[in-house]
């Protein structure tokens, strides 16, 4: 049977694709003419292109046989065939509809069809035609295979590895469900038995390209980096043209710490064909690894000019030009740009929180962007942050880029904000050291290599800059690749971090998980467990955004006392930190909070609490309040912490007032995934390549 493409990028449009159909249609006369071909000697030639995985050729001969032979099921069943590989479910389906007109229920057309509803989603309707299928023909493996795939679509793993493992009984040799069943079962952790199903495979197709290539990935997963690599040259030599194993070896290579010979594979695939997107970003991880700043950038945006919504090549891009480039550098104005851009459509769309992260983004890479920062500006005044607002005006015109309309709205808010609770105590707000809890990144390979070479380390970036815009983490400079978790313990307890994260992505086509485990960087012990599963558009954005919107929200208030004038105090916390007037701080000695040795969470003892604060005016960043001395001293001095008051705990009732102990239950699973979100796909993409 054929196989999805290897070309990477996007699934081509159905118009383009119809428009090259048409286009080949006009041009199949001249073809056969001047090769003097009948129809039966094009389909040959087509299944030879096919076997190759050069489908537009395969698509070009059948369209030819098609010409001499309109009824031609064999090249209408080819043509279906083809345009699956490539994705085009609706032509295959057209195709297929065609061919069962002239064989009617043919059971190799019915489970063709099956696998393309499965792609156009309709898995009721594959599922009826797979057990019309088997009705039939029991032992069909085709149809059992697609059972199984509909099994694992749904979550059913246990029910799929029965049906191959029924599959296997009915032909032991049978190298999709050998290939499948070790990858469910790596997937479940069951490393034993996918060993034994990997190395059965192997005793009997030792030849077969994709058989080494997903060899090559499970020792990837198991830590065994030679051996992923051998298997996956492997892969290549028996199919020079496995843009998958090719980069996958790459992947391999990379992560070994062998960036040149990844470039020499890139530029080979690319010099194969020029319109492969994933293969141009490859190639700019590798050439930015090198060091080789220009040639990573032309790579990236080459990249880019294919798959403009790539959201792992644009960050890739724009950090090696953040890295790499100096502020005045022409080409950040230019990368810059589309985060602009993007800034402006979301304001037209009245979406804010979501055009100030493209302008945040945008100044990062572009921070003398006049234009870019006067739209950050007022978007931080309409969002009601006008400290902000004036300190990103003083901003410009500290770069001479201040208009007078900037020059007039400066001193303006400077003079509105002149009675301002950080003003009247003379303090500049926004130039605070806050942030009181230290955190590092450490990023983990994800479960086999990923749809992109080296997304973990600038997803993990991407979250690292994500929380170090919070005020609450002061966050470690770089985000580390860590090559176990004794490796990021050392590294974290050594630095003096509250707390570690080990960050690991899995990535498809057009899904990605974000996981983020949290540590007790003093002892090691699990804090916290989160998890991001996103499909579809801007998955990325939105997967990093979610964790860090929960790592942000998960340690307590903390702040420090900064002035005092009697009993009237100004500290570190404010509006934008949740703080309210009316709201009770109690001010903890200096040096008597430490962070708990579980959980993200802070622990200190009732002694060293020396007073209450209550808080009478707020601003975006600091609040004043008048402070109660805790006994008869007066024992709070600057540069105590303050944390918010508990709230008194609730009486209990019931059983629990009663002292009696409840009945034994079933407590809810603790699942990695909250509740409500899709079972990860990607285990169900990667067999589904096996047909």
């Amino acid at each position: 049977m054929t196989r999805r493409p290897i070309r990477p990028g996007a699934p081509l449009s159905a118009a383009p694709l119809l428009l090259a159909a048409l286009i080949l249609s006009s041009s199949v006369p001249s073809l056969s003419a001047q090769t003097g071909t009948d129809a039966p000697a094009l389909v040959r030639r087509a299944a030879e292109a096919r076997l190759a995985e050069d489908w537009f050729e395969a698509v070009e001969l059948y369209l030819a046989a098609l010409q001499v032979n309109p009824a031609y099921t064999d090249a209408i069943q080819g043509l279906a065939e083809s345009y699956y590989a490539l994705e085009e479910y609706g032509q295959a389906l057209t195709r297929v509809t065609e061919a069962r007109r002239f064989k009617g229920d043919d059971p190799a057309l019915l489970s063709m069809e099956a696998f393309i509803r499965i792609g156009l989603g309709e898995t009721a309707k594959a599922s009826e035609l797979f057990r019309a299928v088997l009705a039939r023909l029991p032992n069909d493996l085709e149809a059992r295979f697609g059972l199984a795939l509909l099994d694992l679509r749904s979550g059913r793993s246990t029910d799929a590895r029965a049906r191959l493992s029924e599959s296997l009984r009915i032909s032991p040799r049978n190298a999709r469900a050998l290939l499948s069943l070790a990858l469910i079962s790596a997937d479940a952790g069951r490393s034993r038995d996918a060993q034994t199903y990997i190395e059965s495979a192997l005793r009997y197709h030792s030849q077969d390209p994709r058989t080494q290539y997903v060899a090559a990935r499970l020792a990837a997963r198991s830590g065994r980096e030679r051996e992923a690599v051998d298997r996956a040259r492997s892969a290549l030599e028996l199919r020079p043209s496995y843009g998958e194993a090719r980069r996958l070896l790459a992947s391999l290579l990379l992560d070994s710490g062998d960036p040149g010979t990844a470039a020499q594979l890139m530029e080979s695939a690319v010099a194969r064909d020029r319109d492969d997107a994933l293969a141009w970003y490859t190639l700019g991880v590798a050439r930015s690894r090198q060091g080789q700043t220009d040639p990573g950038i032309y790579a990236f945006e080459a990249s880019l000019s294919l798959r403009p919504d790539d959201e792992v090549a644009r960050r890739a891009l724009e950090d090696l030009v953040i890295d790499a480039t100096p502020v005045e550098d022409p080409r950040r104005s230019r990368v810059a740009a589309e985060r602009f851009a993007r800034g402006r459509q979301y304001e037209s769309n009245r979406e804010y929180e979501r055009a100030l992260a493209e302008y945040r983004r945008g100044l990062k890479v572009d921070p003398y962007s006049k234009p870019g920062r006067e739209r950050y500006a007022e978007l931080l005044r309409l969002r009601g942050k006008p400290s902000s607002y004036l300190a990103e005006l003083e901003f410009l015109k500290s770069l001479d880029k201040a208009d007078p309309a900037i020059l007039d709205a400066a001193e303006n808010y400077a003079s509105a904000l002149s009675g301002a609770v950080g003003r009247s105590w003379g303090l500049d707000q926004l130039l605070l050291g806050k942030r009181p809890y230290r955190i590092a990144f450490f990023s983990l390979p994800g479960q086999g290599p990923a749809y992109h070479p080296g997304v973990g380390a600038v997803l993990a970036r991407a979250l690292r800059d994500e929380t170090a815009r919070s005020s609450r983490y002061a966050v470690s400079s770089e985000t580390a690749a860590a090559a176990s978790f004794a490796d990021a313990f050392r590294s974290a307890r050594d630095s003096g971090a509250d707390w570690f994260g080990l960050v690991r992505t899995e990535e498809t086509e057009r899904d990605i998980r974000l996981s983020l485990e949290v540590y007790v960087a003093r002892t090691g012990s699990p804090a916290a467990s989160y998890s991001s599963l996103r499909s579809g558009n801007e998955r990325v954005t939105r997967a990093v955004s979610h964790l860090a919107g929960l790592l942000e929200s998960a340690p307590p208030l903390r702040g420090t006392l900064l002035r005092r004038n009697g009993d009237k105090v100004l500290v570190d916390l404010g509006r934008n930190d949740g703080v309210a007037a009316g709201d009770t701080l109690l001010v903890v000695r200096k040096g008597g909070i430490a962070p708990s040795p579980q959980g993200i969470g802070i622990a200190y003892r009732e002694a060293d609490v020396t007073g209450e604060i209550e808080i009478t005016r707020t601003d975006e960043e600091v609040s004043e309040g008048m402070l109660r001395r805790s006994g008869y001293l007066d024992r709070s001095n600057l540069g105590d912490s303050v944390v918010r008051k508990p709230d008194p705990p609730k009486p209990e009732t019931g059983d629990a007032a009663a002292g009696k102990t409840p009945p034994p239950g079933n407590p809810a699973p603790q699942t990695e995934i909250p509740s409500g979100e899709p079972v990860w796909p990607g285990l169900f993409e990667e067999i589904r390549r096996l047909r």
